[in-house]
């Protein structure tokens, strides 16, 4: 009593027979759509780092100089006043 039953991947989904020998998952190249998921993304990382890294390293550039925002500059151009 043998059942000989084809078992269908869903549609959309590839088999291991439809893979190309040597090709896993990972090293497979990825579809089209996940580029267009990206692209529909790149706004919100180009505000990621506008809004964080620019800050940052506005902070971390500061960190490091003599900088006093209490007090006016010392140079000729205070003098004048």
């Amino acid at each position: 009593m043998s059942m000989s039953t084809k078992i269908s991947a869903p549609a959309g989904r590839e088999t291991t027979a439809d893979v190309p020998a040597g090709s896993t998952p990972a090293t497979r190249p990825r579809p089209r759509r996940d580029r267009v998921a990206y692209l529909f993304l790149a706004p919100w990382f180009v505000g990621l780092l506008l809004l964080t890294a620019g800050p940052l390293l506005g902070s971390l550039y500061l960190s490091f100089t003599k900088f006093n925002l209490l007090q006016p500059p010392p140079g000729p151009a205070s003098a004048t006043t």
